[in-house]
């Protein structure tokens, strides 16, 4: 018998979704700052060894395609943009890959390559259809999933059962309904409002 879960409720009621590290919480103030140079930017980002490796690891990543490799976070804001360094950062922080997928049995790579793909496709479209803001795009596909990070970093037990039983099933959504009250795009739209 499974526990009674009001997610739409955990969403509303919790004012901190996701614990995140403090340099996070600087790269987001900071980037919502117009006066923000990438210097200062970078500068944070410096201070955080993991949140470093993460930017420099999306940085080079064959998803950007780049000649020559990125040595430098201060290359890598310049290449990616502060908006993307900011969604990007976000996204790294959420994921606890170890803890993930010990607890989940899900391939985090596999999810988070999944995620940049639908991002950088989301910008090629906007650029490649005149959109005015290329990177909103790339913004709103690297959050497109948010919901299910949400579920995962929240309910991991219930996600490995709905994981479970969509072998069976293949139906994610009535499984997500039923283990949780709730699709992880109408979590994603929640926590977006």
């Amino acid at each position: 018998m499974s526990r009674t879960i009001d997610v739409a409720k955990d969403i509303v009621q919790n004012n901190e979704l996701m614990a995140l590290p403090e340099a996070v919480l600087q790269v987001l103030e900071s980037v919502d700052r117009d006066e923000i140079s990438i210097d200062s930017l970078s500068n944070i980002i410096n201070k955080d060894p993991a949140l470093t490796g993460r930017v420099l690891k999306i940085a080079n990543s064959p998803f950007y395609g780049l000649a020559q490799k990125v040595i430098s976070v201060h290359q890598a804001v310049m290449i990616l943009g502060m908006t993307t360094v900011k969604c990007l950062t976000l996204s790294a922080a959420i994921f606890n890959r170890e803890k993930l997928e010990h607890d989940v049995g899900i391939d985090i790579g596999m999810l988070y390559s999944n995620i940049i793909s639908v991002a950088v496709t989301s910008r090629k479209l906007a650029i490649t259809y005149g959109y005015s803001s290329p990177e909103n795009a790339f913004t709103c596909g690297l959050l497109h999933d948010i919901g299910l990070l949400y579920f995962l970093h929240h309910y991991p037990i219930e996600y490995k059962l709905i994981l479970s039983n969509i072998k069976e099933s293949g139906a994610v959504f009535d499984e997500e309904k039923k283990q949780l009250g709730l699709t992880h795009p109408e979590a994603g739209e929640m926590i977006v409002r």
